[in-house]
């Protein structure tokens, strides 16, 4: 048998009676809310007015628009599933590149969310730091915009429209592009039981791996937030080991091949005691398709080519289809053709060619260890000076200190800050491919290879 537990009113009688006071004692009802989900649209890498992957004016003019439409698109989607707010995770524009239109076209698209009460919270990135000597004044934004520009992380209140606090937005951003490490530490704890979102740009690892550096050290001491925005990787994708609390929104546009596939933003649902519901949305027009071409041993002709690409762009294109294509094509690997592809003009009626049999947007070709068919395995016990250059090839490949001998004395480009060990991976990178080209420079007769 289950016990008698008296209901409040059953109570509220009962003192009543015992204090006389049954018609004078009024009954309150005590009204509870319980948390509602808080929605927002998370962006990152708009990059306005930054440069792009492509030259020619026409196609510039085409991609640069396209920015234009993602972001536009971005807020109308914001508005059509009334989001609580709008998180922008560094780099909303270029401030080296930034004209007067493409200011006046992101202030507008901010009044727009303003209008609606829509509140915008966005972290400055190294393409939009605030202390950049490029503008001497800040984005004139609405009052509805909080921009996070320091290294230090700050707090700022999502509320809604009555006032009821919703959840804590936490951000950091670049103050300077010379300065130190962002964030300048920890992220504070969540004190409370609101929501508490952070907010940074954190560019993710070459390898993708493991979570950046700037997000490990954003890490609070105590607890754990309930959401992290981040900006920083080609793509949306969970920010590896964060349990799906952390995203990438990836690009709302791409701006060239390094950016491949569907872009846009994040629709991200927070409820209480529930991991983030996050679903991707796409708002970019166009779209690049980037494709390694490696089996072209029996290509000599261009028709055979373009139906080998036909195919690769067949097996590569996104589930849902874009308005419009970029195709970026690499061509690596031995291919009777590699002579004549190493002259300008023909990758250039090669692009035409195949930008008019794919119908894409436009399409572009590059050579990477492209090189005439070659067997050096051939060739290597052969009285020939061959033999000799493919066995120091394979001892380089052995040797480190030998490999970093016969580099260059200049290289490229310095390592990137951390990644020390860069120049080997370049050189190795080479390496790869430089007994088949020795092959074809040693061997006058292509036949014999």
């Amino acid at each position: 048998m289950q016990p008698f537990l008296p209901s409040a009113f059953f109570v509220y009688l009962l003192c009543a009676s015992v204090s006389g006071s049954f018609r004078r004692a009024p009954l309150r009802l005590v009204a509870f809310r319980a948390p509602r989900m808080v929605k927002l649209l998370h962006l990152a890498d708009v990059h306005l007015g930054g440069r792009l992957h492509v030259a020619a004016d026409a196609l510039m003019r085409r991609v640069r628009a396209a920015t234009r439409t993602a972001l536009r698109r971005a807020v109308g989607g914001a508005l059509h599933e009334e989001v609580d707010a709008v998180l922008v995770a560094g780099n909303f524009f270029d401030a080296r590149h930034l004209g007067y239109d493409a200011e006046q076209f992101l202030t507008g698209q901010l009044a727009r969310l303003d209008e609606a009460g829509v509140p915008c919270f966005y972290t400055a990135g190294p393409a939009d730091p605030a202390g950049t000597p490029a503008r001497e004044t800040p984005l004139d934004g609405p009052a509805s915009l909080h921009h996070f520009d320091a290294p230090a992380p700050e707090g700022a209140l999502l509320t809604a429209d009555d006032g009821r606090p919703l959840a804590r937005v936490v951000g950091t951003g670049v103050g300077d592009p010379a300065a130190d490490a962002v964030p300048s530490g920890p992220f504070p704890d969540p004190g409370d039981d609101l929501p508490h979102i952070g907010l940074l740009h954190a560019a993710l690892p070459e390898n993708g791996e493991r979570a950046p550096a700037p997000f490990r050290r954003a890490q609070p001491k105590n607890g754990r937030y309930t959401y992290w925005a981040l900006g920083g990787a080609p793509r949306h994708q969970p920010v590896p080991d964060a349990e799906e609390r952390a995203w990438y929104a990836g690009p709302t546009a791409p701006r060239g091949p390094q950016q491949a596939g569907m872009q846009g933003g994040l629709l991200v649902a927070l409820g209480a005691g529930q991991p983030p519901q996050v679903t991707f949305r796409s708002f970019a027009p166009l779209c690049w398709v980037d494709l390694t071409l490696d089996d072209l041993e029996g290509v000599s002709t261009q028709h055979a080519l373009l139906r080998q690409a036909e195919r690769a762009l067949e097996t590569a294109r996104p589930e849902r289809a874009a308005p419009a294509y970029l195709a970026r094509f690499t061509l690596t690997g031995g291919c009777p053709l590699a002579p004549s592809l190493r002259e300008l003009e023909a990758r250039q009626r090669l692009e035409a060619a195949l930008a008019a049999h794919l119908d894409v947007e436009a399409a572009f070709v590059r050579l990477r260890h492209l090189t005439l068919p070659a067997r050096p395995g051939r060739h290597r016990d052969d009285p020939h000076v061959l033999r000799e250059a493919l066995a120091l090839i394979d001892r380089a490949a052995e040797d480190p200190a030998l490999l970093r001998e016969l580099a260059p004395g200049v290289l490229a480009a310095a390592p990137p800050p951390g990644e020390e060990d860069a120049p080997e991976r370049y050189l190795r990178e080479h390496l790869a491919a430089l007994d088949r080209e020795a092959c074809a420079r040693l061997l006058r007769d292509a036949q014999d290879t």
